[in-house]
């Protein structure tokens, strides 16, 4: 080997297969396709394709459409290309023109109760059971059946 001889060593996945790759060179441009080379062997592409979950065809961009739909209290969502969409829809159609229309109702949120939690509206249910002789606690949740009393008593 000549005195200016560069040593160029990598490691390289490729799959589940690794690659080492050595190249010895005195040409000073070969480092340069070394990394150009090495930089398209760790590139990688992902495609995402979205499925007609009837068929199984591709659906291409602009035909088709993800469908959502609750039945009997269960929510659903269905990818369907444009033909089986048509189908899906005409399919349905004599049930949607004789529906009523409900709309979207959001989900109750967690946590603190949003029915009338302000500090004065609690404590003037605890003094309205405390008067009453119901026990309320003088901290926490205050039980719905109290305060559906204390909402009919002042209606």
């Amino acid at each position: 080997m000549q005195k200016n001889t560069a040593w160029r060593v990598s490691e390289c996945g490729w799959g589940s297969h690794n690659l080492l790759v050595v190249i010895a060179t005195t040409n000073a441009s070969i480092p340069n396709v070394f990394d150009t080379v090495l930089e398209k062997l760790r590139m990688k592409k992902t495609t995402v394709q979205l499925l007609d979950d009837l068929d199984g065809t591709v659906i291409e961009n602009g035909s088709g459409a993800t469908v959502s739909f609750t039945f009997e209290g269960d929510s659903y969502e269905i990818d369907l290309s444009a033909g089986n969409l048509a189908e899906f829809r005409s399919a349905i159609k004599p049930y949607v023109n004789v529906s009523r229309r409900v709309g979207y109702v959001p989900a109750k949120p967690r946590g603190a109760s949003s029915a009338g939690s302000d500090r004065a509206e609690l404590q003037a249910i605890r003094a309205w059971a405390a008067a009453n002789g119901t026990h309320v606690s003088d901290r926490g949740r205050i039980s719905g059946t109290v305060r559906e009393a204390y909402a009919k008593a002042h209606a």
